[in-house]
């Protein structure tokens, strides 16, 4: 992470799903994508365009890593496929990730990632 501070103890950088921006966040406000149902908010996920695209980019992560492929949809040329294809991931979430479960969703075995750094959508 070149170029950018250390975070302070108990704070991690956070590259955002959706606008690729970067922040510093409290530990405690981090959430697994296990949490989606918690966390998922179908007011903002209606209306605000980011969050669409901030969900879908997150679950088409957890997807690969649940062995469950997403292929890849340009919006500009099917956004109805990809509205489909958001909504269907959306409900895989939100019935748990089945039919392996939350514990599907960590990174491979083998490869670490910097704690330090976390990507995540909420």
């Amino acid at each position: 992470m070149s170029g950018r501070s250390r975070a302070a103890d108990g704070t991690r950088w956070v590259m955002w799903f959706g606008d690729g921006k970067f922040s510093v966040v409290c530990v405690e406000k981090l959430m697994l994508l296990s949490s989606f149902s918690s966390a998922f908010h179908q007011p903002s996920y209606n209306k605000q365009s980011m969050y669409r695209k901030a969900i879908f980019e997150a679950l088409q992560v957890g997807s690969v890593r649940a062995g469950r492929p997403v292929p890849s949809c340009d919006t500009s040329e099917d956004a109805e496929g990809l509205e489909t294809q958001t909504r269907q991931m959306i409900e895989w979430a939100m019935t748990g990730f089945l039919p392996n479960g939350p514990s599907s969703l960590e990174p491979p075995e083998g490869k670490s990632f910097d704690i330090s750094f976390i990507r995540i959508s909420f």
